[in-house]
């Protein structure tokens, strides 16, 4: 499976970084328009699957999701995205092994979390402007 980023995206995340370095003051304010594109949808889908992660709280698998129809699954996702609708689920927590001993916590999320996020840490949060500009349009609280 090739997981290389598309020319299309490839191409917005340019102009979006290039942006945020030539008007460090520039604020992000519409990007739910980019974020919810389809082609947008389906990389990072690409991407969180390759993870091969665990489900998250809502006990939804990848495999779940295709068998009940990825096409479906995404453009549900991104009618909530493009209604401003979408809201995180929590997280499950899991405690995993360090090297030295001892163990850490990790945070497992559901399906859809990883794709929205992979869409707004790859695709959109090129450069330090950027980031802070999300979180307003957002309305994130948490670090992303």
């Amino acid at each position: 499976m090739n997981l290389e980023t598309p020319l299309k995206i490839r191409t917005l995340q340019r102009k979006l970084y290039c942006k945020a370095k030539v008007e460090p003051a520039f604020r992000f304010y519409l990007l739910y328009d980019k974020i919810s594109r389809a082609d947008i949808l389906f990389h990072a889908y690409r991407l969180a699957r390759a993870n091969r992660g665990a489900p998250g709280v809502d006990g939804i698998t990848f495999a779940m999701i295709e068998a009940a129809g990825l096409e479906t699954w995404l453009a549900d996702l991104r009618m909530d995205l493009a209604a401003k609708m979408y809201k995180a689920a929590p997280v499950r927590r899991a405690m995993i092994p360090k090297p030295g001993g001892g163990e850490r916590p990790l945070g497992i999320p559901t399906p859809a979390s990883p794709r929205v996020e992979i869409q707004k840490q790859r695709h959109l949060h090129r450069g330090e402007r950027q980031n802070e500009a999300m979180r307003k349009p957002w309305g994130v609280s948490q670090p992303l």
